[in-house]
């Protein structure tokens, strides 16, 4: 059973093209996930005009299909991708009523965005309690992993890096942040 796996792990051409296939893969499940939102969305705000699932489903595939930054981030291979899937999960998760589920997903892509753990202060502000605690659960966890993993000195460090990136931006052309486009 891992005797595939591990020649996909050693062979760095077949490890490149398995992620590819993934962030492929990501990108369409993040696809579907919209359309489902939509559809869901229409259904509980305006219940007698809800599309039907394949006119939701459609709709979201054509304008995800000419939306450059979704698929720009796959064609880079940036990990913008999976932050984007988990956050289409967190929203889907939010509408459903499954607020806790929905904190674990946004407090995941906060351990690779910090900048996101403004709806941590949004779900103190509002009393969402079960998102608070489910965005906590998971970047605690995460967090004490980190630091058991690179200690402290290593997350201290990085505190310099962020306000060189904020002084200064980002001139890479693919940067689609508000400082690397202020900063071009």
């Amino acid at each position: 059973f891992l005797e595939p796996w591990r020649q996909v792990w050693s062979d760095g051409a077949a490890l490149d093209s398995a992620l590819n296939a993934a962030s492929h893969a990501a990108e369409v499940v993040n696809i579907l996930l919209i359309g489902v939102i939509i559809h869901v969305s229409a259904r509980r705000f305006w219940p007698d005009s809800a599309p039907r699932l394949g006119m939701s489903l459609a709709l979201t595939t054509l304008f995800a299909l000419t939306f450059y930054p979704l698929l720009y981030s796959v064609w880079l291979g940036q990990v913008q991708t999976w932050l984007t899937l988990l956050f289409s999960a967190g929203v889907l998760a939010w509408l459903t009523k499954r607020k806790g589920l929905a904190g674990a997903l946004v407090g995941l892509i906060c351990v690779i965005k910090p900048q996101l753990s403004l709806f941590l202060v949004w779900a103190l502000l509002r009393k969402e309690w079960r998102f608070a605690l489910g965005w906590a659960g998971v970047a605690a966890a995460l967090g004490a992993l980190s630091l058991w993993r690179y200690g402290v000195a290593n997350h201290l460090d990085y505190l310099p890096v962020l306000s060189f990136i904020a002084q200064r931006g980002e001139a890479y052309h693919p940067n689609q942040s508000i400082n690397g486009l202020l900063n071009r």
